[in-house]
């Protein structure tokens, strides 16, 4: 019964969010309706009169909105056309080089971003134009685009990983870490997939650049020098215990704004939307959290969590049998979901599992973040080919996901190595803190 009232639970919440009702009020009212009706009145109003107080008092929070200040200033300070010059100063005079210093330009800006939207969208903007005035197809432009734009929430600092941290009472530190080595096995796979598919159709990118003489590639790397300053000091900051994840997080917003400022290209209308972005994107996380806390009690109150848990012993199932399920329920939410909806969707209902079958907490974030990665340039919606379909006018929806289609099959195969080798994730985490292998 305890199932039944949990799956149908879930099932109204799509079904409000396929309505376009927002996450936080559909779970908010599907939780609050289900507690009184499973415990009553008096329970209701003892969780609504408390929920707001707990949910949101948590200091750990205040952690979402500095990153994702740090991100919008870093965005509106230039940093990413810095990135692109640099990356293109580097392999742009290879074949396919444009599409290969965009996947780099992505790597890098997600280091400083955290949300693979805001990538697409602001990297979209410098590199696209360049590759079209190369004469490069629309499908290679837009593949890499939005295959690239997914490294904004799994290399640190992410958004996701921040918020997965809360949800789980995990360790931040330690799923920066183990975002870094499949953040760069993804960015190696990339540009291997658009080598091999250029040197296999070489009319989809335009002739190679001439390549710049080899100072001035030196020089031009000084243009990362922003981005890899303000990462060492957060990540390696929050890492090495020297702050906490909040203290890195603000130093972090401080360190963008002094970049900008120092280089000209941050100002008081630019500073401002960054506030204007940040209350508008905190506030409304905020409330989707309140409408988590009042789901969960709902969901505890039927006991979903350790009957789901029983359902599942009982089919004597592997635990590698159950993740395989996960991960293609992921997929599909990631498929019709932004990341983050499908974060703070599932990780409530999944937590209790995953600590059930006694799986790694930092692993399975991992796993997680991959997979709805996965989802986001995927048929039939794949939020990242839209978001960049709209930056191309005259691009059809069909040779956009026909251009994502190689790298699906590279993240597949990402996937494939995360899931059956934990240590991909796990070995830099356990070298700096221990116990994780």
């Amino acid at each position: 019964m305890a199932i039944l009232g949990g799956a149908l639970a879930l099932g109204c919440v799509l079904l409000l969010l396929a309505l376009r009702m927002p996450l936080g009020l559909a779970m908010a009212l599907v939780g609050a309706g289900g507690l009184w009706i499973v415990d009553g009145e008096r329970s209701l109003i003892f969780v609504l009169s408390n929920a707001p107080v707990d949910s949101l008092s948590n200091y750990t929070l205040s952690v979402v909105p500095l990153f994702i200040l740090m991100g919008a200033l870093a965005a509106r300070g230039g940093l990413a056309s810095g990135l692109y010059k640099s990356a293109n100063a580097l392999v742009g005079h290879y074949r396919g080089g444009l599409a290969t210093s965009t996947i780099l330009a992505s790597g890098a800006f997600g280091a400083v971003c955290g949300s693979s939207l805001a990538t697409v969208a602001t990297i979209g903007r410098i590199a696209l134009p360049e590759m079209q005035r190369f004469g490069y197809s629309k499908a290679l432009a837009a593949g890499t685009v939005a295959s690239g734009g997914t490294l904004g929430i799994l290399i640190p600092p992410s958004v996701a990983m921040v918020i997965y941290a809360i949800l789980t009472e995990t360790s931040v530190g330690q799923l920066f870490l183990a975002g870094l080595i499949p953040g760069i096995i993804a960015i190696v796979l990339y540009a291997t997939t658009v080598a091999i598919w250029t040197r296999l159709n070489p009319e989809l990118a335009g002739p190679p650049q001439k390549p710049l003489p080899f100072v001035q590639r030196v020089l031009d790397q000084r243009h990362m020098l922003g981005m890899f300053t303000l990462f060492t000091v957060v990540v390696g900051g929050i890492v090495a215990g020297i702050f906490s994840p909040t203290e890195g997080a603000a130093i972090g917003v401080g360190m963008a704004l002094v970049i900008g400022l120092a280089g000209g290209t941050l100002n008081a209308s630019a500073i401002l939307a960054s506030l204007r972005e940040t209350a508008s994107f905190s506030v409304s996380l905020l409330f989707i959290l309140l409408g988590i806390v009042i789901f969960e009690f709902f969901l505890n109150a039927l006991s979903f969590p350790q009957e789901l848990a029983s359902f599942i012993r009982s089919f004597d199932a592997e635990p590698w049998q159950v993740v395989m399920i996960v991960l293609l329920v992921l997929i599909l939410l990631g498929c019709f979901l932004e990341s983050l909806t499908v974060i703070l969707l599932t990780v409530p209902v999944l937590h209790p599992l995953i600590v059930e079958m006694d799986l790694n907490l930092i692993w399975w974030g991992i796993v997680m973040v991959v997979t709805i990665e996965l989802g986001l340039v995927t048929p039939p919606v794949g939020l990242n080919v839209y978001v960049m379909a709209r930056m191309v006018p005259d691009l059809d929806l069909w040779t956009a996901f026909r251009g994502v289609a190689p790298f699906v099959v590279t993240d597949l195969l990402r996937l494939a190595l995360i899931v059956t080798i934990p240590a991909i994730s796990l070995w830099l985490p356990d070298l700096v803190y221990g116990g994780l292998l």
